[in-house]
């Protein structure tokens, strides 16, 4: 091993996303390239590397930096190309060499320890000496804290984000406790975490790191749809991570509720294990509900009655009596539940129920979870309908300086102080509502206003913790209309009666030459995938005279695996939107993302700006999970991906927020929730038999209009349909005996 030392010269080549550079250093006798892993090194900084000398095939000799260090340079010339690169914000090249020729070696010291004497040199007052001091220290403690990290390979943007929250006191504090990060700092895991203390010699059994670990599963387990978490099974899944007796575990589980970290209460005879902020907001929901559901309403049935005959004539329909009793009861409870498979009328009782409303002269807000739903609404009601997100309007000033905004910090502009003005409130496809946006959505609410919930309980629960809906119907306290006999039915179609038969757990009526409900025979994934292609690039298309690249919607049970949605997406990326000369083209994180690509937002992201494509000066903030769009241009030099959503909004990815991004040539049947598309095609071959489910199978098969084409075997549709279980989600709402905090929360 060899050491260089010198000024960075120049940046050759640097990759964003992992640090690696390639620069050009004056050693001061000549100049070296050097290449390996570098983050946050810019020009005009001085390092000293270690490392070896390496012949390159192509540009020749190398030193190949295995660790490096930067430090501040001592010599004359060097401190006055430092103050010069920039790095210092209000000092540039001739005010550099003004600061080095009254101060030389002194120049850093006296910078750091005594600014105000740089009020003696010419041009610099005292406002400009507080902005180079800061920035100056700002620098060295920012550089000092990306280089503690990059020890332990946490990346660039990471320890900045530490460096961000803590400031000056970052290294003490992280020295001291390393687990702080993972439980204060968006991104960073235990982990993470975790080899930071085994490398610093943390012992392996300590109350911090088994505190630390306590709540890192919690939150996994949020991933997973529970709210809550068996004790017993937690001190396993605990064991399994880390060192830790009984004794331990107890005293740790002690503490984190002495500090309201957590909270244990029983449910249904079982010791369960809450994150705080989630007992809070499911206590807070089922207490909002009775409220709601409790309060008054005497409406004029007459009146009621009237209107529906009036709406009938409207609408040239006949309603039937089981859709009258749920319009009724809409105007007779503060709270209604309505339930009901596809076809079964609950967009016509929405419109109806809205009308009556209006025709009293209330104010009726229609919301759904998601931007197609809510789409959906509105083309279906003829009034605007909103996703919940933009309903309760996100409240960016609530978020602290470097805070990142996430689902669990989130604040709304609409809650108990500024409610939503609304005399009723419906919201569709409610079995998406997760525990914590539906927490969010109650507290809008204001008394005295109505509330409709409808959506189909026997479709997979929301992809965030919780199964609101299924809870609030299973605890028997509300008003619920079951929606059992299909309405709307294409003579010709089958896509309605035999979600429906699905759902009933027999098998469907299939491959009538003239249908729209398709099995085709495949037996394992290589096949499986080719059909896949097949179907979409041609097969489909010719017959249907159809866009392969907006109309068919490829619906996985599985992510991962041969035949799971990412595998899917590169082998159609690769027919329906193949390289080509003059379509750029950038891969990140190993994903080759392309102009005209399908793309999904798989994460809630409060902060990205949007634009509307028609009219730029309509703006807004907030791109969120499932959200669907066409990567419109790349700009390489720039490192910009730009994507058009669905309903014509522009955003504007950086590299990094690309992460963020997926193709969406096929998506999981989860992703699809709230969606509906013409043509859908379903492989269920090579699935988890995790996966195998009836209610998957159903969710999957409600979300097609004009055909469905499932792909795999008679044998795996039965038993699909066969296995009604669901996978377990821990819950309390409504299901609490008893809670050991009740008069804290």
């Amino acid at each position: 091993m060899e050491k260089i030392k010198g000024v960075v010269e120049e940046i050759i080549y640097d990759n964003d996303e992992n640090g690696y550079k390639v620069i050009a250093i004056d050693t001061g006798s000549e100049e070296a390239v050097a290449r390996g892993v570098m983050p946050f090194l810019n020009v005009g900084e001085y390092i000293v590397a270690e490392g070896t000398w390496e012949t390159h095939n192509v540009y020749g000799l190398q030193f190949s930096v295995k660790s490096f260090e930067k430090q501040l340079p001592s010599d004359i010339n060097g401190i006055k190309s430092f103050l010069a690169s920039g790095l210092i914000a209000g000092i540039g090249p001739g005010l550099a060499g003004a600061i080095v020729d009254k101060f030389g070696q002194d120049t850093f010291n006296i910078i750091m320890f005594q600014p105000e004497l740089l009020e003696t040199v010419r041009g610099i007052t005292a406002k400009k000496v507080k902005k180079i001091s800061e920035a100056f220290t700002k620098h060295k403690e920012s550089s000092e804290t990306v280089m503690f990290f990059a020890r332990f390979g946490v990346g660039t943007s990471l320890a900045l984000k530490v460096y961000r929250m803590y400031g000056s006191d970052t290294i003490t504090i992280v020295s001291e406790n390393p687990y702080v990060l993972a439980d204060n700092v968006d991104g960073i895991s235990f982990r993470t975490a975790d080899k930071i203390a085994m490398e610093l010699g943390f012992p392996e059994e300590s109350a911090d790191r088994v505190m630390s670990c306590i709540l890192f599963l919690l939150s996994g387990l949020y991933g997973e749809g529970h709210v809550c978490f068996e004790k017993d099974r937690l001190f396993y899944e605990l064991r399994r991570n880390v060192l830790c007796g009984e004794g331990l575990f107890e005293e740790c589980l002690e503490t984190l509720k002495k500090y309201r970290k957590i909270v244990q209460c029983d449910i249904n005879g079982e010791c369960m294990v809450y994150l705080r902020d989630m007992f809070d907001a499911e206590r807070y929901i089922e207490q909002r509900l009775i409220d709601i559901s409790e309060t008054p309403f005497r409406p004029d049935r007459k009146n009621i009655e009237k209107t529906i005959k009036f709406f009938e004539r409207e609408n040239d329909i006949k309603l039937a009596d089981k859709q009258k009793e749920a319009i009724l009861k809409a105007g007779e409870n503060g709270l209604l539940v309505i339930t009901g498979g596809p076809g079964t009328g609950k967009t016509t009782i929405i419109k109806a129920i809205m009308r009556i409303i209006m025709a009293e002269g209330g104010v009726c807000f229609l919301a759904a979870p998601t931007g197609r739903a809510a789409k959906r609404m509105s083309l279906a009601c003829g009034e605007n309908a909103k996703t919940i997100h933009r309903l309760l309007e996100v409240d960016f000033a609530k978020t602290e300086e470097g805070e990142e905004r996430n689902d669990r910090n989130i604040s709304f502009k609409r809650n108990e102080k500024s409610p939503l003005k609304c005399d009723a409130l419906i919201v569709d496809e409610s079995s998406m509502v997760d525990t914590l946006l539906m927490f969010h959505l109650l507290r809008a609410v204001k008394p005295g206003t109505r509330l409709i919930l409808v959506g189909d309980k026997d479709q997979l629960p929301s992809v965030g913790p919780g199964k609101v809906l299924r809870d609030v119907i299973d605890s028997g306290c509300f008003e619920t209309v079951v929606l059992d006999e299909v309405y709307r039915q294409d003579q010709k179609s089958l896509i309605t009666v035999n979600a429906h038969s699905v759902n009933r757990g027999e098998m469907p009526e299939m491959n009538s030459m003239e249908g729209d409900f398709f099995l085709m025979n495949r037996y394992d994934s290589d096949s499986c995938i080719a059909t896949i292609k097949e179907l979409c690039k041609t097969r489909l298309p010719k017959k249907y005279g159809i866009d392969p690249m907006t109309d068919i919607q490829v619906i996985m049970p599985n992510r991962k695996g041969v035949c799971g949605s990412i595998a899917v997406n590169k082998e159609l990326q690769s027919v329906l939107n193949p390289p080509a000369a003059g379509k750029p083209e950038v891969e990140l994180g190993g994903v080759i993302f392309r102009k005209g690509d399908r793309v999904m937002q798989i994460k809630n992201n409060y902060d990205l700006i949007w634009e509307d494509v028609y009219n730029p000066a309509i703006t807004g903030e907030g791109v969120f999970n499932g959200e669907m769009g066409i990567v419109e241009a790349i700009d390489l030099k720039n490192k910009i991906i730009t994507v058009v959503f669905d309903d014509s909004r522009l955003v504007f990815y950086d590299y990094l927020t690309a992460r963020e991004l997926e193709h969406c040539y096929a998506i999981t049947v989860h992703k699809s929730q709230g969606s509906e598309f013409d043509y859908c095609i379903i492989p269920i071959v090579s699935v988890s038999p995790m996966l195998m489910t009836r209610n998957l199978l159903y969710t999957a098969i409600t979300r097609a209009k004009k055909l469905t084409v499932i792909l795999g075997t008679a044998d795996n549709l039965k038993t699909m349909i066969d296995n009604d279980s669901e996978v377990l989600r821990y819950t309390g709402l409504f299901k609490m005996e008893e809670e050991e905090d009740q008069d804290d929360w």
